[in-house]
């Protein structure tokens, strides 16, 4: 799997039993009752089989096991426990050229089904290719997205039996960035500390550690950034991509990281690395769909993140921040009223600069004014922490000065004033 950095001294499954990764078998697929009708037989549900733990292995923060390896409830309760899942299926073929295929994933500690799913009307002979893809991209939507049916479980499962592991500390992360409980950024960031000193070796720890500081700088509006704290998240950045060449989720993380410091061909060629890594985590794909949007490809971005969003991305109220501001370079009125209601649920100063934004896309001035005045008011550092905030969003000078003028047009510094005052 791409999950780890690859050590030369030890292996990724030793990385992975180490960090308590969660596991996944995908065993082999079986046939219903005898081999079916003739050509159809183990040699084409095989290669069901073997397409989908290949795309399997290529998502992050999963040790996919190798063909023949199987899946212990031993590792349920080893030291750290870890997460063991199967993913099983069963093929029946029918006449006129189709099959179906029954689909069961299985938390084996528990033992029980979880997820299950069936397809029908596959073909077979020259279509098989179509059919695999179909297979293998519908599974990868529930069931492997980093919000779906497998990572969701697998961080709770390890948040409440071994907060302390690697991957623990990593399930503690992405609560931070999600918001969902509350776990500081800080204690997230000690307890991958621990990780990063006890063994500098984990690729995806210093991804995620980068991710945080991130996600730290992108809030900050009270005062400039600290130089210092960019380079040591660059440092991690790059460090996740050395060490983990193959993960897709350090090369977005770096794409990020570029993309926030202005850096547009590195971010590009970052993403691009990152999209062509793992085609199918559509999570990565929204990501990129964003930064193309900041970097002044509102078509382009707005086209990859509603790929994405259709296809099972977790909903973030950032990717309708970006939706906002490519409505509003676009002049998209369409686009901008069907985000309103959206973004007036977004209490968050970039919430309200992207509402702001849409507003003006549709000559709604006096309510783009109530909103800017809002902005003024309430956030931090005043019409500096704004701007500051729209860098962070949009680092690239024409789009930056593009909506600053907006919100400037909307009187943001004389509000800016009167709310000192």
């Amino acid at each position: 799997a791409s999950l780890l950095g690859l050590e030369s001294v030890n292996s990724a499954s030793e990385i992975a039993d180490r960090m308590g990764m969660p596991q996944l078998e995908v065993r082999p697929f079986e046939i219903a009752g005898a081999a079916g009708p003739a050509g159809f037989g183990a040699s084409e549900v095989h290669a069901f089989e073997v397409r989908l733990r290949d795309a399997m292995a290529r998502f992050d923060f999963v040790d996919v096991m190798s063909a023949g390896e199987d899946g212990s409830t031993r590792q349920c309760r080893g030291n750290p426990p870890r997460s063991v899942f199967s993913l099983t299926g069963l093929a029946e073929a029918h006449q006129g050229g189709t099959f179906s295929l029954l689909v069961r994933l299985t938390d084996r500690c528990g033992g029980t089904i979880i997820w299950s799913t069936a397809f029908e009307d596959l073909r077979r002979g020259a279509e098989l290719p179509a059919s695999e893809y179909r297979v293998v991209r519908d599974i990868a939507s529930a069931v492997m997205q980093s919000y779906g049916v497998l990572p969701t479980r697998a961080r709770a499962q390890a948040r409440a039996d071994a907060p302390g592991s690697g991957f623990g500390c990593i399930a503690q992360s992405f609560a931070v960035l999600r918001g969902e409980d509350s776990t500081t950024a800080a204690q997230a960031r000690g307890c991958l500390d621990q990780w990063v000193t006890r063994d500098n070796g984990f690729g995806t720890l210093h991804a995620v550690r980068a991710m945080l500081l991130l996600d730290e700088a992108q809030r900050s509006s009270d005062r400039p950034l600290d130089p210092a704290m960019l380079d040591e998240m660059q440092r991690e950045a790059e460090l996740a991509t050395d060490l983990s060449p193959n993960s897709a989720y350090s090369a977005k993380v770096l794409a990020s990281v570029e993309f926030f410091r202005g850096e547009r061909d590195a971010a590009l060629a970052a993403a691009d690395r990152a999209l062509a890594l793992n085609p199918l985590d559509y999570d990565v794909a929204a990501t990129v769909g964003t930064i193309m949007i900041g970097l002044g490809k509102p078509e382009q971005g707005e086209a990859v993140l509603a790929f994405a969003r259709g296809h099972g991305a977790a909903r973030s109220p950032m990717q309708d921040v970006y939706l906002a501001i490519a409505a509003f370079m676009r002049e998209d009125e369409i686009a901008a009223t069907g985000l309103v209601s959206t973004l007036q649920a977004h209490p968050s100063a970039q919430g309200r600069i992207a509402l702001a934004l849409t507003l003006h896309a549709l000559g709604r001035l006096e309510e783009e004014r109530g909103v800017v005045a809002l902005l003024a008011r309430e956030t931090p550092g005043g019409a500096a922490g704004v701007s500051r905030l729209v860098h962070h969003l949009l680092p690239i000078p024409d789009s930056y000065d593009r909506v600053m003028g907006a919100l400037e047009a909307a009187g943001l510094p004389q509000l800016a004033d009167a709310s000192r005052g």
